[in-house]
C-alpha cells in the first residue's frame, strides 16, 4: 500500500514471516525497526526513505530477511551513526531502491563447517566402506 510511515523515536516491531509495503519511511527522531525474533525470512518494502540524519536502528535482522528503502543509501549504510544492523547486511542498488539483506555472521558460518567436519569425521569409515563395496577403494 502506500501509507506513509514516521517514526520520531519510537519503534517498529514485526514479528514471525511477513512480507509487506508501505510508502515513505520518514524518521523524525533517531528510531527502531524490529523484524521480530519469529521464525522464516521477512521481506519489509518501503517506497522511499528519509532519514533526517537521525540513526535507523535494524534490530532481529535474521538471516534470509530483507529491508528495502527507495532511493540509493548503500554509501549511508557504512555510517554507524545513519544505521545500526544486528547482524550482518549485503546491500545493493537497483531500479531505484537499495535492497538490504541479512546475512549469516562468521562465527555462525564457523560453526556450521566445524559441525560438517565432526560429522564427515565421524562417519569416515562408513564412507571407505561404501567405496570399497562401489568398487572405488584401492
Amino acid at each position: 500500500d502506500s501509507a506513509t510511515v514516521t517514526l520520531g523515536g519510537g519503534q517498529f516491531q514485526l514479528n514471525g514471516a511477513f512480507s509487506e509495503t508501505a510508502g515513505a519511511l520518514t524518521l523524525s527522531a533517531n528510531s527502531t525497526i524490529d523484524f521480530g525474533s519469529g521464525f522464516g525470512a521477512s521481506t519489509l518494502t518501503f517506497g522511499s526513505y528519509t532519514g533526517n540524519s537521525k540513526l535507523l536502528t535494524v534490530s532481529n535482522f535474521g538471516v534470509g530477511d530483507v529491508l528495502i528503502l527507495g532511493g540509493d543509501v548503500t554509501g549511508s549504510l557504512s555510517n554507524t551513526s545513519l544505521f545500526s544492523f544486528s547482524g550482518g547486511f549485503t546491500s545493493s542498488f537497483s531500479s531505484g531502491a537499495t535492497t538490504i539483506t541479512a546475512v549469516p555472521e562468521p562465527s555462525t558460518i564457523a560453526a556450521g563447517l566445524s559441525l560438517l567436519g565432526l560429522v564427515c569425521w565421524r562417519e569416515r569409515r562408513r564412507f571407505a566402506r561404501f567405496l570399497a563395496v562401489a568398487g572405488f577403494a584401492r
